[in-house]
């Protein structure tokens, strides 16, 4: 008999993940302004690896991000705008490329590995 599919990591990564959470990460105005990022649909490409989400971001330009899984439930981002550079991944486009995954990314198109 085969063994049952295991959850994918970032199943359990993303139950947990909540908006107070997002808020901690980049600071609440960081937060607001991803989320107006995310509800004006300019996150694209989102994926989920096997130890990390990543997408597009447009913003001045297109930005990448790249969340990586913790056991811990800590995010640890990249995105390769200026803040994102400075702040370890702590700005707006993280932020909305978070509001995307905890939404179920319906304003992106989405692929999964």
């Amino acid at each position: 008999m085969p063994e049952p599919a295991t959850k994918a990591p970032w199943q359990d990564w993303k139950s947990n993940l909540k908006e107070a959470t997002i808020q901690a990460h980049v600071g609440i105005k960081k937060f607001n302004m991803g989320k107006i990022l995310y509800e004006d649909e300019h996150v694209s490409n989102l994926k989920f690896e096997p130890s990390f989400v990543s997408a597009t971001v447009r913003g001045t330009e297109d930005y990448s991000t790249k969340i990586f899984y913790s056991d811990d439930g800590a995010i640890v981002s990249q995105c390769t705008c200026l803040d994102g550079i400075k702040t370890s991944g702590k700005c707006k486009h993280v932020a909305a490329t978070l509001m995307a995954v905890l939404d179920g990314n319906s304003h992106t198109s989405r692929t999964a590995a």
